[in-house]
């Protein structure tokens, strides 16, 4: 009789198999990772299996090649859950990193990136944060606002301030409002 393995089971026992070299030279080999579109089934979930196996093999090594390693969009829901990876690293470990992929030429990588942003507040990332609120895109502006949101309201106040000076888009001001005053 054939045994049935269940979807994650598979997944959880190719990244047991899986060595840290083989998991960190995928990792430098796509970065950024192809956009969605361009994207195999294959591809991301090999992407997916190299994140289960830093996390259950932590190795601070791959922390700033999860950061670059955004493609375009989404990663078919994957790259959402990339964020459990780098949460196991300190502040130490992961803001310098931040500060390079905050500041990446990739959209999508700053856009990853500043959701992770919110969890390092650092006034080192501060600027970058600030940087990323004169972009056109809507999305990336919430996410720096939430992330500035964190802040230490004598640290977000001067650029939330002067954002509202800038800012055009009725609903980004209202949530910038929204953390002066509370």
């Amino acid at each position: 009789m054939e045994v049935l393995i269940s979807h994650q089971e598979h997944q959880k026992q190719d990244a047991t198999n899986m060595t840290q070299e083989e998991a960190l030279n995928f990792l430098k080999e796509h970065q950024p990772m192809p956009k969605d579109e361009d994207l195999s089934e294959e591809l991301i979930r090999k992407y997916d299996e190299v994140r289960q196996f830093f996390l259950q093999n932590s190795n601070k090594e791959c922390v700033p090649l999860f950061l670059n390693s955004f493609g375009y969009i989404d990663g078919l829901g994957v790259y959402q859950l990339v964020e459990d990876v780098i949460l196991q690293f300190s502040s130490e470990d992961v803001v310098p990193y931040l500060k390079i992929a905050l500041d990446s030429k990739e959209y999508s990588v700053r856009y990853w990136n500043v959701q992770i942003a919110a969890n390092y507040l650092s006034s080192e990332l501060l600027p970058l944060l600030n940087k990323i609120l004169r972009e056109d895109d809507f999305d990336i502006k919430y996410n720096a606002l939430t992330a500035i949101g964190q802040y230490n309201i004598v640290l977000s106040k001067p650029i939330l301030e002067q954002y509202l000076h800038e800012e055009d888009n009725e609903e980004l001001r209202e949530i910038a409002n929204n953390i002066l005053i509370t």
